[in-house]
């Protein structure tokens, strides 16, 4: 991958940051201060119960909202702009359907897990419940990542689920001022010619006004085909190699 068409992972961090420390009140407006972005996501991970009615709606499964290992958790909230720059196989529905609040899209295994072998269209329109009250509906399925990566979330709820929930106190806003530290990540894809040096001096600028001991904001470039699998790591943040 050339270096003017690589992918930077925009990653924030808060290690012993509190309050007026944490770097994350600097970076409200990042999306917008740095030129040259041709196309930019952000989610927010979500832990929670979720609980699937059966299809009398008494009764049902309970799931604990981690991925197959055990310890990563499988949802985030997103909006299309994330299958822009992570593009999935879509087997019902389009990455539109996270434009409209109250919406999940599931990776197939997890439909199947859910209510069984069925067509995947049968699987749109049925409802999830997170934390026993954030009811939500299926309006996509997707085909399982089947590469190595460390953003193999398996169920996408809309962002604007968040100021359309209960969720708004955590997520007031569908826009990157609602990133919290050790809960969100951002990624920007660079304009053709658009050097990566911008990213990373900004960075820098970003850490010098977050300030407190042990506060940072890294950049650094990922693999277009394998979204953060981590190569390596350095000052500058994670990166993925070829």
């Amino acid at each position: 991958m050339k270096e003017d068409r690589q992918k930077f992972l925009v990653r924030f961090w808060d290690k012993e940051c509190t309050g007026a420390d944490s770097p994350f009140q600097a970076v409200a407006g990042i999306e917008n201060l740095i030129p040259g972005f041709e196309a930019k996501t952000a989610f927010q991970l979500f832990g929670s119960a979720i609980h699937v009615p059966s299809g009398d709606g008494e009764g049902g499964m309970t799931y604990d909202g981690r991925q197959d290992d055990g310890f990563a958790l499988s949802t985030i909230l997103t909006g299309p702009d994330f299958f822009q720059l992570f593009p999935h196989v879509w087997l019902a529905g389009s990455p539109a359907v996270l434009g409209q609040p109250g919406r999940i899209v599931l990776a197939e295994s997890v439909a199947r897990r859910y209510w069984g072998p069925d067509s995947v269209r049968n699987y749109l329109n049925r409802r999830v419940i997170y934390d026993d009250s954030l009811r939500l509906t299926v309006a996509g399925i997707v085909r399982d990542w089947d590469r190595p990566s460390d953003l193999n979330y398996t169920s996408f709820i809309s962002i604007s689920t968040g100021p359309n929930s209960w969720l708004r106190d955590r997520i007031p806003t569908t826009d990157w001022s609602s990133l919290q530290p050790r809960r969100s990540q951002a990624f920007v894809r660079l304009e053709k010619g658009v050097s990566s040096s911008r990213v990373d001096s900004f960075s820098v600028s970003l850490l010098f006004i977050g300030g407190g001991r042990g506060c940072g904001i890294g950049a650094g470039p990922i693999d277009g085909g394998i979204p953060g699998r981590a190569g390596g790591q350095g000052q500058s943040g994670e990166y993925v190699e070829e």
